[in-house]
């Protein structure tokens, strides 16, 4: 009988470190599980994030090229403008025309009536004859 005892005492010891051992796989399950859920909650965040990224550098792919074509637009404003400046007239250019206007401008200039040229003409030959 003492080797009954011996036998149920092992196998009561077998069966213990079996449990035992059972207890500690349900453990690891439990955890391995739980990172498993853990890892698809993390993958699932992490490809939300890249399709928010990808929107988002989508809009900023968008304002650029939107802002490429104003830059377009100024520059091609600019050299319109640059054209047209070419065709101001310039202030050596302003300042001749003033001098011809003033020139010709009744209310400063002082024309000479016909009958004046005769007296003066008249004069200026009585003064010749008479110095000759």
């Amino acid at each position: 009988m003492a080797e009954k005892e011996k036998v149920d005492v092992i196998l009561r010891e077998i069966v213990r470190r079996l449990n035992e051992h059972l207890r500690r796989i349900r453990i690891l399950e439990d955890k391995v599980e739980k990172i498993e859920n853990d890892e698809i909650t993390l993958s699932k965040e992490f490809l939300e994030k890249i399709d928010e990224t990808n929107i988002k550098l989508g809009r900023i792919l968008d304002k650029i090229n939107e802002l490429k074509e104003r830059m377009n637009e100024f520059e091609k404003e600019i050299n319109e403008m640059k054209k047209k400046i070419n065709t101001f007239v310039t202030k050596e250019e302003l300042a001749g025309i003033e001098s011809y206007v003033s020139i010709f401008n009744p209310l400063k200039s002082k024309f000479v009536t016909r009958e004046e040229v005769l007296r003066m003409i008249s004069s200026f030959r009585k003064r010749k004859k008479v110095k000759v």
